[in-house]
């Protein structure tokens, strides 16, 4: 039923799952379209050296398993945080860092909006509700606006 439920998304409102793709892209747009990144708090601190770490080790050919760069060494792929094998750290070991760190971020927000719009069509909802839906969703309830252009 699940399978099925997808395919006819797909198909029947493959217009709205672009409408949303272009306007979290314009939502971010300073970041999408320019070289700026997300720079501020634990992007920066945290999130964007690790990532890095790991983009780098995997283009190396290698699993890293402790990185001695933190703290005179710690345990790099037992931590969770580190999202080695997160299948969307794909973009990060993929493209060159910045802009696979960029496109890591913002399609978790595409994702964001997609869900919400196919969970609001299997509540029976129509197409225009659950466009807004997705649209309040991913912009709104996840990371305030206010927030997102802190960290441009």
């Amino acid at each position: 039923m699940c399978k099925k439920f997808l395919q006819k998304l797909l198909i029947t409102d493959f217009p709205a799952i672009i409408c949303l793709a272009v306007l979290t892209a314009l939502f971010f747009a300073p970041v999408v379209f320019t070289d700026k990144t997300f720079i501020a708090r634990d992007n920066y601190i945290f999130y964007n050296p690790r990532q890095a770490f790991a983009a780098e080790s995997v283009r190396t050919g290698e699993i890293p398993f402790w990185n001695p760069y933190l703290a005179c060494g710690q345990p790099f792929q037992a931590n969770l945080q580190n999202s080695l094998f997160y299948p969307l750290s794909i973009l990060c070991y993929a493209l060159p860092f910045l802009t696979g760190f960029k496109l890591y971020i913002v399609f978790h927000y595409f994702l964001a909006a997609v869900f919400m719009y196919a969970l609001m069509k299997a509540w029976a909802a129509p197409r225009s509700a659950a466009f807004v839906a997705g649209i309040v969703f991913a912009s709104a309830v996840i990371l305030p606006r206010s927030m997102i252009m802190s960290l441009l």
